[in-house]
């Protein structure tokens, strides 16, 4: 099966929106080299039986070395990945200053990841999501960037990751303030 969106454009063109639609097909959506400023907002990207996506991705921010993409904004998007498929939602490889936020991630079985951010990718920041799946929270972020930095509610607590190691970064709210999370009760982690 063919993308259900492939795009990739010329050195200097800018601003792709795909917005509002109803995505489903086999092999994903695909944007590629010299993509600046793509803003995907408000579609429902939904896997079908047989998926293979664009590189296992839903959505495959897929830039190269030398032609990156470049400031793209993902938002408000349903990630509908079913029918027992195993797949990433959004997949950011290549890219620089990526926003992820307001999306809603429904995962896939098994391995499925909800973002996965490849070695590639420097300045991805992923905001509050719906997370319908939830944790672990290496399902919902897979993150080898460089600088990514994830903010959002989780359990009902506030967490910020900025650094490699999750455990580290992580800031709560003060318990006084009504939430009460550890880096272990949140993540996972000991």
């Amino acid at each position: 099966a063919g993308y259900s969106v492939d795009a990739s454009f010329q050195l200097g063109a800018s601003t792709f929106v795909l917005s509002y639609n109803d995505i489903s097909g086999g092999g994903g959506v695909h944007l590629g080299t010299n993509t600046v400023a793509p803003k995907i907002s408000g579609n429902e990207i939904e896997t079908e039986p047989g998926f293979t996506g664009s590189n296992g991705a839903a959505l495959d921010l897929d830039g190269a070395s030398g032609n990156l993409i470049y400031d793209a904004v993902i938002e408000n998007n349903s990630f509908q990945i079913v029918n027992g498929i195993t797949a990433t939602a959004l997949r950011i490889n290549y890219a620089v200053n990526t926003i992820v936020s307001g999306n809603s991630f429904e995962r896939g079985a098994t391995t499925s990841k909800d973002i996965l951010v490849t070695a590639n990718a420097t300045n991805t920041a992923i905001g509050t999501n719906d997370w319908y799946t939830g944790l672990p929270f290496t399902s919902m972020v897979s993150d080898s960037g460089t600088a990514t930095t994830v903010a959002g509610i989780v359990l009902g607590a506030f967490a910020v990751h900025g650094a490699a190691d999750f455990s580290a970064a992580l800031w709560k709210i003060p318990s006084g303030a009504g939430f009460t999370a550890t880096a272990s009760s949140m993540f996972g982690f000991d």
